[in-house]
């Protein structure tokens, strides 16, 4: 299912460096292109963190919050060869402009996930790259944190089930369902991220919300025998899949 902007977001064309900025017109603040360079927030001293993954995620000061930078970067055999670029066909089809319209869609059906800043996409021939920025959730921890510490409850999981569900219920597959993309804040709100390559159909079918389940499945298990001390025993998972069953809807 094709997924556009609401009209409170505008895209703009940089003639010149042959670049399109996608921001919120009703924002408090107007984005530069500067701002999706990382030196620019060096040469501020306004990086507060960087986390590490595939590459590298930087988390800014920006008045009273702090926002999120990172780039799309390719995984897999491919990225020994192209990282960062990949082949452009529409603006509407980049990786950044589909994450920032899934996640204002996600967001009006009540879902927990973070708030889209903006997006820079920059061609280059038949290529671009691209970059987001998203607003940080403010005190929010990994569940996988819980689970190396003993904090994980029955309480949490049923919580996670039901975001989850939610997701479901409003149509959306989660590319990569894992452990390190559930998070937990302060007030034990359970948040979604990480939402790139995900898609929204009008209804998930039973197959795929399972592949979901499955997959955090798997990435618990991978990280139980990463670690002597992990925390997520069959009784949390059982909390979570009945939360999840009980709010989903009836899939096809």
């Amino acid at each position: 299912m094709a997924l556009l902007l609401p009209q409170n977001w505008e895209i703009t064309h940089d003639i010149a460096q042959n670049a399109h900025l996608i921001e919120n017109i009703s924002a408090t603040t107007s984005l530069d292109a500067e701002f999706f360079t990382p030196g620019f927030w060096h040469a501020h001293g306004q990086i507060v963190h960087t986390a590490h993954g595939r590459g590298t995620t930087y988390f800014v000061q920006q008045q009273e919050e702090v926002w999120v930078l990172r780039e799309y970067l390719r995984g897999g055999l491919i990225a020994r060869f192209i990282q960062r670029h990949f082949y452009f066909t529409s603006l509407t089809a980049t990786r950044v402009y589909q994450e920032i319209a899934l996640l204002l869609k996600l967001q009006q059906d009540g879902v927990n996930v973070p708030t889209p800043v903006g997006g820079y996409v920059q061609k280059q021939g038949l290529w671009y790259t691209n970059k987001i920025l998203l607003a940080a959730i403010p005190g929010a921890r990994e569940i996988h944190a819980l689970c190396r510490t003993d904090q994980l409850t029955e309480t949490i999981c049923q919580r996670i089930g039901r975001e989850i569900a939610k997701m479901h219920n409003a149509g959306v597959f989660h590319h990569d369902l894992n452990i390190q993309n559930i998070l937990i804040d302060a007030q034990e709100q359970i948040w979604l991220i990480d939402f790139d390559k995900c898609f929204a159909a009008k209804q998930l079918t039973q197959a795929q919300c399972q592949s979901n389940i499955a997959r955090l499945h798997r990435s618990i298990e991978k990280k139980r025998k990463q670690h002597t001390h992990y925390v997520f025993t069959a009784a949390h998972w059982q909390a979570l899949l009945d939360a999840y069953a009980d709010t989903l809807l009836v899939a096809s």
